[in-house]
């Protein structure tokens, strides 16, 4: 039998033979592992029993620290014979996916006469250490149980890293106990653009969008990501996509005149008075109070898209501007993006930008996140890497799940055409892959899981096995046959195949209406 895994292992051989397993399947293991254990037996309680440690279960888990130099702390093996299940590795994290992969061996539904599965061996490790997704929940508030369910799809993915988009023109959504009105006021606004980007087919929605999360909110999701070895990676976005944060409190822009969340899609010009002490002050408070709430190592802080109309105009930009001997105004963007960085270091943490600040005087220790779809902007990354920064490609063409299929087909991001010619001496330095997911047009789960799958499956893929170990005909089979697993764990609204990869010529009759007209248009069509 040829078993349907997602990611790919690195290595499964099959032998003569198979085992029985009674249903429930017992599981067991040594007592650090007692929390992968419940998680297993709580989230698939028709599958899997919690046993004693002893007698060892026909299914047992146990870490073995001398496999950390040939499969990492992510790794996993497991050996089937016709006796008995190990699956062993060198941390809690390989464990946890070596189960993930053990309940993709079994079918979709429990089978109360028990299972019997091949004898064989897997070996599998990760590609990179950062096998991302990004949700943006500033454009839409989605609220703490579509999250949870969203990480349990991460997670079936072996997907660790959750970058949480929080802040933004359109909506301010984690509490600041130094600064409430950022969610009272920014959390809120009056409506919402519909259907494009275009101003010429664009709608206006003037119901009022409101949510926001608690601290306790943000621990609570935190520890279930945590359970499921996701770390979870907040976001700042600064110093421009601050309108919300300057409904708020005026005085922290470069015009300090009053006014409302935005209702409107686009860039705009309001931005963080960098000059000001005060408004530094602030983003010193906010991201102390988030290097506490947070207790991974990375926090984003933006720096994408950031208009210096303002800046030109303020007294207080063009005095710093002339104190640092910059050129231009745009190099204040890099100058914040440095004085917040160390600000972060100094609390333990790693700080992550968007590539637009990029260049010569940013510290090298600030790792730099990959979106932009020129080609040359793509070559500039490719040579930090060689300059000694760390990149994380998020790249827009393999990227972007809030676009239509038909204009970013599955096929575009398991190529992963970004990874193409890395300098050998920079390979060491990419961190890894993400798919992203803005939301100005997504507006429930449903259309969550629509526009994500099957694409974060093929990034997860990406991210997890080796180039020369891949492919995409295979992956698509894969994917396939996995269907009623997918549907077990709450993903019921995927694309489907024939929309997430389009012919030619359907994604040349499509690209107007799905990408121009209607960005909703491609799930109407297809219902």
């Amino acid at each position: 039998m040829m078993y349907a895994i997602i990611p790919k292992p690195e290595k499964l051989s099959i032998f003569p033979g198979e085992i029985h397993l009674d249903s429930p399947i017992e599981i067991s293991g040594d007592y650090e592992i007692q929390r992968i254990l419940a998680h297993f037996s709580l989230t698939y309680p028709q599958f899997f029993k919690y046993a004693s440690i002893k007698p060892p279960s026909p299914v047992f888990l146990n870490l073995r620290k001398d496999l950390r130099n040939e499969i990492g702390d992510e790794g996993y093996w497991i050996d089937i014979t016709r006796k008995l299940v190990s699956i062993q590795a060198a941390g809690l994290a390989g464990l946890f996916y070596g189960m993930q992969t053990f309940r993709q061996l079994l079918p979709h539904k429990a089978k109360p006469e028990g299972y019997s599965i091949s004898c064989l061996t897997i070996v599998d490790k990760p590609r990179f250490r950062w096998r991302g997704f990004m949700l943006d929940e500033a454009r839409h508030f989605f609220g703490m149980q579509t999250v949870k369910k969203v990480l349990d799809w991460l997670a079936f993915f072996k997907v660790n890293r959750f970058h949480w988009h929080l802040t933004d023109y359109q909506g301010w959504r984690v509490e600041v106990s130094k600064y409430p009105r950022l969610t009272e006021v920014g959390g809120r606004r009056s409506g919402s653009q519909t259907r494009s980007f275009s101003t010429k087919f664009r709608g206006m929605d003037l119901t009022p969008h409101a949510g926001w999360y608690t601290q306790d909110q943000i621990r609570e999701i935190i520890q279930y990501a945590a359970e499921r070895y996701i770390t979870v990676v907040p976001e700042l976005d600064l110093p421009g996509h601050f309108s919300a944060a300057l409904a708020a409190y005026p005085h922290l822009g470069c015009i300090k005149k009053a006014m409302d969340v935005p209702i409107e899609w686009g860039i705009f010009n309001d931005v963080a008075c960098v000059g000001s002490r005060e408004t530094r002050k602030f983003l010193h408070d906010v991201l102390d109070e988030f290097s506490d709430l947070f207790p991974g190592s990375y926090i984003h802080l933006g720096g994408d898209e950031v208009k210096t109309n303002h800046w030109r105009e303020c007294p207080e930009c063009r005095q710093v501007k002339e104190e640092y001997g910059l050129k231009n105004f745009s190099d204040l963007n890099p100058l914040i993006m440095n004085d917040l960085g160390s600000f972060l270091k100094s609390k333990g943490k790693t700080p992550i930008v968007w590539n637009e600040a990029l260049c010569p005087t940013l510290d090298k220790e600030i790792v730099i996140m990959h979106w932009t779809p020129s080609p040359f902007s793509l070559l500039k990354t490719k040579r930090a890497l060689v300059d000694g920064y760390h990149i994380i490609f998020q790249t827009f063409w393999e990227s972007y799940f809030d676009y239509a299929h038909s204009f970013i087909p599955m096929k575009k991001v398991y190529r992963a055409k970004s990874l193409d010619q890395i300098p050998t001496k920079g390979w060491s330095r990419v961190l890894g892959v993400q798919g992203a997911l803005w939301t100005e047009f997504v507006t429930d789960e449903e259309r969550i899981q629509w526009n994500t799958f099957p694409r974060l499956a093929a990034k997860a893929e990406v991210g997890w096995s080796q180039s020369g170990n891949r492919k995409y005909v295979d992956f698509k089979d894969r994917w396939a046959r996995l269907k009623g697993h997918v549907e077990g764990i709450g993903l019921s609204n995927p694309a489907p195949l024939e929309a997430s990869d389009p012919s030619s010529y359907r994604r040349s009759m499509a690209l107007l209406h799905d990408v121009i007209m209607d960005m909703q248009a491609e799930q109407k069509r297809w219902r």
